[in-house]
């Protein structure tokens, strides 16, 4: 990341933070950054969580890796850095934070999309063999079974338009079936829906969804026979966004994460990673846009 689109990604964080902190809703939930007695932080909170974004661009998965770093490229531009543990710290605080930024950039993907993809993907937190061993979040994960095998984790359900862009996200313990999540992914949404078969549903609970103007298109198993059209076959091959978004967050931004030593830890990563694969997107499509109006001006 350049200079130039380092002071881009710090204003568009620190802009989204003033106006929160403005709001009523912001105002309640600011003593989870601020400390109640003792000196003040020596970064801001739009400086902890740029920072934090910085690491998933430049694909640095530990953080302390990632604090030695910084220390030594990016001192000028944050001069009062703190060392490892109170930069730690400052990191698990803004997990709230993140989780509510990440909130806007959904809602701002949901906008005037017709056609969404449904899919989900294997978050393991361990190693197989490492399963009976693993404490951090053992109470809330699940043992569940992909077509690459089993794992022990979370399930991470999602649902994009064509370009893509995520527009919501969910979090389910491994063990829980993809047609459970379905009716909390896609609220507030409304047009075709595209899943795999994991998605499959009963006659009435499909009747259901098609009442409140969702249309579900579900693929089906091996062992099943059903008609389908040419538009409709379109649909399903244009299914492999959603799993290009899979592939980008667990092989190329190190999303799949075992050195949290907490719950909280590990939503942090999630949600950093999930962030700044959004803001990727969303910057990229901001500079096309640019791009496309300076042509027209020239032309």
């Amino acid at each position: 990341m350049n200079n130039k689109e380092l002071i881009i990604l710090f204003t568009f964080v620190d802009d989204f933070f003033q106006a929160l902190f403005r709001s009523n809703f912001g105002k309640k939930i600011r003593h989870f950054w601020e400390n109640k007695r003792g000196p003040k932080k020596k970064l801001t909170l739009s400086e902890v969580v740029t920072l934090n974004l910085l690491r998933f661009y430049m694909r640095i998965q530990d953080l302390k890796t990632f604090h030695r770093v910084a220390r030594e490229h990016y001192r000028k531009y944050f001069p009062k850095l703190p060392n490892y543990e109170n930069f730690l710290k400052a990191t698990n605080r803004s997990g709230l934070f993140i989780a509510l930024l990440v909130k806007y950039l959904l809602y701002l993907n949901k906008k005037g999309n017709e056609e969404h993809f449904v899919d989900s993907t294997d978050v393991p937190v361990c190693k197989n063999h490492n399963i009976y061993k693993y404490r951090v979040a053992k109470e809330i994960a699940g043992r569940g079974k992909t077509s690459k095998g089993w794992f022990f984790g979370f399930k991470l359900h999602g649902v994009c338009n064509r370009d893509g862009e995520l527009e919501n996200i969910f979090f389910t313990p491994g063990n829980v079936k993809d047609n459970k999540a379905l009716d909390k992914l896609i609220v507030n949404l409304e047009g075709i829906f595209v899943c795999d078969a994991g998605y499959l549903l009963k006659e009435k609970e499909l009747e259901r969804f098609f009442e409140s103007e969702k249309k579900l298109y579900i693929a089906t198993r091996v062992n099943m026979k059903r008609l389908m059209t040419k538009a409709q076959h379109e649909l399903f091959r244009k299914r492999s966004v959603i799993e290009s978004i899979w592939n980008t967050l667990k092989e190329r931004m190190n999303m799949v994460y075992s050195f949290a030593r907490g719950v909280h830890g590990l939503f942090r990563h999630y949600l950093y990673c999930i962030c700044s694969y959004i803001l990727t997107g969303f910057f990229e499509k901001i500079k096309m846009d640019l791009l496309t109006e300076a042509r027209y001006s020239l032309a």
